[in-house]
Formats: C-alpha cells, sequence, structure tokens
C-alpha cells in the first residue's frame, strides 16, 4: 500500500501494513529523501504521510497491547444486508451483520464502544488482522441490535474484494447453527421476560461457530468521510 503519489495510498491500513513490525519509510524533515520536485506537492505528501503513519502506528499498538475493553469475543458473522438500517424503504451498500459476546450489562446510549465509523480487527487461530468498519450502530431497538439478547449485533463492512467473499463463506458456515442458537436465546427470553441474557455462546454452540476476536482500533482519524 505504497506509492510514489499519496493520492493511490488506501486511507485504510491492509492487513499487511497492520503486521509490520519494521520501520515505515517516512519523510524526513530534512527534505534529504524527498522525491518531489514541486514544493506544494511535496507538502502535501509529507503531511499525509506524517498524519497516517501517527494514526496506523497507534492501531498497530492497539493490536499488540489492545486494552480488555476493547476485545470482544466469540464475534461470528451471522448475515448479509443492503437494507439501510435507519429507513426500511432506502438501500444501503452490502453490509454484514456481526454478534459479539457481551463484556456486562452496558447502556449502550452511554457507552462509547464500537462507534459509528470505526475501525476493528478480526482475528483467530487461521486469519490475523483482516480490517473492517462500523457501518451499522443501533441502541435504541429494544431486543435488536446491540439490545439483542444473544450478544450485541453491529453492521460491518469489508474494505477488499476478498475479505467480502471470505465473510459471505462465514454467513453460510454459520447459518444452521445461527438458527438454532437464535432459538435457544428466543426461549431463554420468554422463560425470563427478556431479564436474563447470555453473556457466552453455550459450549456446544460455541464450539460449532466459526469466531473471531475482535479489537477496536480506532474510532477516530479513518472515520474521516470526504465531502
Amino acid at each position: 500500500n505504497d506509492h510514489s503519489n499519496f493520492r493511490d495510498i488506501s486511507l485504510v491500513p491492509t492487513q499487511d501494513e497492520l503486521s509490520y513490525r519494521g520501520r515505515s519509510w517516512l519523510p524526513l524533515a530534512s527534505g534529504e529523501n524527498a522525491f518531489i520536485s514541486d514544493p506544494e506537492q511535496r507538502l502535501l505528501d509529507k503531511n499525509f504521510r506524517l498524519l497516517r503513519e501517527d494514526a496506523v502506528g497507534a492501531m498497530r499498538e492497539n493490536i499488540l497491547a489492545p486494552r480488555p475493553s476493547k476485545v470482544w469475543k466469540n464475534a461470528r458473522i451471522i448475515g448479509a444486508s443492503c437494507q439501510h438500517a435507519f429507513n426500511p424503504k432506502g438501500t444501503a451498500p452490502l453490509y454484514f451483520l456481526m454478534q459479539l459476546d457481551p463484556h456486562k450489562s452496558i447502556d449502550w446510549k452511554k457507552q462509547r464502544s464500537l462507534p459509528n465509523d470505526g475501525l476493528i480487527v478480526l482475528s483467530n487461530e487461521r486469519t490475523s488482522h483482516v480490517m473492517a468498519s462500523i457501518f451499522v450502530r443501533k441502541c435504541d431497538d429494544p431486543g435488536e441490535w446491540l439490545q439483542h439478547p444473544g450478544g450485541p449485533i453491529i453492521g460491518v463492512k469489508f474494505h477488499h474484494a476478498a475479505e467480502v467473499q471470505k465473510a459471505i463463506r462465514d454467513v453460510a458456515e454459520n447459518k444452521s447453527i445461527n438458527e438454532i442458537f437464535q432459538k435457544n436465546v428466543e426461549k431463554l427470553a420468554k422463560a425470563t421476560d427478556g431479564k436474563e441474557k447470555i453473556g457466552a455462546l453455550p459450549n456446544d454452540l460455541k464450539a460449532n461457530f466459526k469466531t473471531y476476536d475482535v479489537t477496536e482500533v480506532s474510532d477516530s482519524f479513518f472515520a474521516y468521510k470526504p465531502a
């Protein structure tokens, strides 16, 4: 993801960038490694690369030593949608429904976790550092989305075609076990008037879901959207 023209550099870091442990190439203050002759373009290039490296470097640190509150266990991709989450008659880009194990009882209206446009990283024993952004965060619907009794649900978008295809395969792999899990959640909610929530997946179901650890790595710089 390194190009001579900074405009060709993807704003969202790649999997290789997040895994990289070496020293990134950056423009020096002395200008001795400058390769752009035009001073205005050189300044834009320098500022972009330095600002981006500040953000990506912080994300690498968050992956290597995350705070416990930023890590969500047993994340499973359970569906996909193009329906606008806030306007039933509208459409949206393809996003995936991801359900997580809850940390504890959370007031999602006050809690800043899993913000809209925040970036998350998925990893498990077979996959490392797959990047996604949070596209849907809804906390006002009782029993749905973040208030789901089986664990909070968010909508996420992937940034590369291969990752989208992998997520589609995850939906297919998780389909049958997710149907069983959701039925168990509904039974539990009815039996306890919705007061009881599943803090962790039952062991017999956990073994069959394809799951990830999800780490929140950024909720500011990469949430920028050009006009």
